[in-house]
């Protein structure tokens, strides 16, 4: 290609705790900085190959012989310069204006971040074409950023034009390319626009990469019809969990596909078990038609259908996390991300879903079923000193964590079972806030009725009776 190719991109050393750590409180510091360093590299080699002028800005100096190492071992035809101004705005325009010095003034110039999977050369030589046509161009992110701006040469050897060009931008919000589209075309450019493409911050963001890699989601926005690139190469799957779901099911075709949908829209899992206990409504059927994977036990009783499904994952080979809830719609989806990430990072053994009546849904939980709660954590905390404020069914625990406990029990003592064998192995447990909300459909086979709340409540002091005399 006879137009050159002039990349600058900005990087952060590789730090574990200073590089993607809101994805890190969900998969791990460690994963999170191993992610964007495979990212970084695969990029950076990328552009190695090809025969263009590169230059690495970094914002941190302590660490910058990472970078600096980087480049040597891709034998990159760079070195590695520090950032200078007191902000992103100022910084970004530094870079354009050291840059654009060295080359003539039709010459496009290229500024992208290093943390966009799907970011290559290919599309970089799409901005570049762009770039002949018009006097800038934008890159969109999923999250209403921008992965890259490019401008000609002419543009970025001007500071007052830089400078108001990126004037007053605020970042970190869902209108920053919007914004900044809006500054070029009022200062009186034309502005081309790259394919959208996915800047990896949050799980939710990690999960839809993987979902959109393996052709899992339609990847048009409605509003806009602008289509996701489907330069999706990188394959990061080494550091997405196996987190399973366990959801009880006894009869609950009318909740089941609300209750699955917003699962399985997630794209968190590796799969859904709708562990069905000899349902008669069809549950099973719905349950499969919906996409999860379904088991059967006949045997009666909470505890034995979870039983069923754990079983079902052992001679699978078994998982990472396993988070149980219920299939009526009484847990919000919402607190999905705060019940897993303790467990999936690794902080965390057993996470539990503590229904908090300030978030509670009115009359989502009676007050037959709240007196049952309160009995058995005050007789948890008289007999093996744990300080649980409620049994709630929405909870995640790790793996080897669920296996050390050896859970047993068949009924409705199944939760405090876990919570008391989790006390003996000396698991690090947590418990957070959730919200809870009335089932969607139907009458509650346990807390609807006071006869099903005392028979529960009766289940459940069985259980402890039976753990004191284990102890013994």
């Amino acid at each position: 290609m006879s137009t050159p190719l002039i990349q600058i991109f900005f990087a952060r050393p590789p730090v574990m705790g200073k590089v993607k750590t809101r994805l890190g409180n969900f998969i791990g510091m460690e994963n999170s900085c191993l992610l964007y360093q495979k990212i970084l590299s695969n990029t950076l080699a990328d552009f190695s190959q090809r025969n263009l002028d590169l230059y690495l800005f970094s914002s941190e100096k302590m660490n910058i012989k990472l970078l600096e190492d980087m480049t040597v071992h891709l034998r990159l035809k760079t070195s590695v310069q520090l950032q200078k101004g007191n902000n992103l705005s100022e910084r970004m325009q530094d870079a354009l204006y050291q840059v654009a010095k060295k080359f003539h003034d039709d010459s496009p110039i290229l500024l992208a971040g290093t943390d966009i999977p799907s970011y290559n050369t290919k599309i970089a030589y799409q901005a570049v074409e762009k770039l002949q046509l018009h006097p800038a161009v934008l890159g969109p992110s999923d999250d209403g950023g921008y992965y890259l701006i490019g401008l000609q040469a002419s543009l970025c050897k001007d500071k007052k034009l830089l400078r108001n060009i990126f004037r007053a931008m605020s970042w970190s919000h869902e209108k920053v390319f919007q914004k900044q589209k809006s500054k070029l075309e009022n200062l009186g450019f034309r502005v081309a626009t790259l394919p959208k493409l996915r800047d990896i911050d949050t799980f939710e963001d990690l999960a839809s990469y993987q979902n959109e890699r393996k052709g899992k989601r339609q990847l048009v926005t409605k509003s806009s019809r602008t289509r996701y690139s489907h330069q999706t190469s990188l394959d990061l799957s080494e550091f997405y969990p196996d987190i399973r779901v366990i959801l009880p099911v006894y009869n609950e075709a009318e909740n089941l596909p609300l209750i699955l949908k917003a699962l399985l829209e997630k794209g968190y899992f590796t799969e859904v078990i709708c562990a069905d206990n000899g349902s008669i409504d069809g549950s099973p059927r719905i349950a499969e038609r919906l996409g999860a994977r379904v088991t059967h036990c006949q045997k009666k009783g909470y505890g034995s259908t979870c039983l069923k499904a754990i079983d079902d994952i052992r001679k699978r080979g078994g998982c990472d996390v396993v988070l149980f809830t219920d299939a009526d719609g009484s847990d919000s989806m919402k607190d999905l991300e705060g019940i897993l990430s303790p467990t999936v990072s690794g902080r965390t053994d057993l996470c539990l879903g503590m229904r908090s009546s300030k978030l509670a849904e009115k009359d989502a939980l009676f007050w037959h079923a709240r007196l049952g709660n309160l009995l058995a954590v005050s007789l948890i905390r008289l007999f093996w000193k744990g300080c649980f404020r409620d049994l709630g069914p929405f909870r995640s625990v790790r793996w080897s964590s669920l296996e050390k406990m050896e859970m047993s029990d068949p009924d409705f003592g199944w939760t405090i079972q876990m919570q008391i064998r989790a006390i003996k192995k000396s698991l690090r447990i947590q418990e957070i806030p959730v919200k809870y909300q009335k089932r969607k459909k139907g009458k509650s086979k346990i807390s609807g009725s006071i006869t099903g709340s005392f028979l529960a409540g009766w289940i459940i002091l069985r259980t402890i009776y039976r753990e004191l005399r284990s102890d013994s």
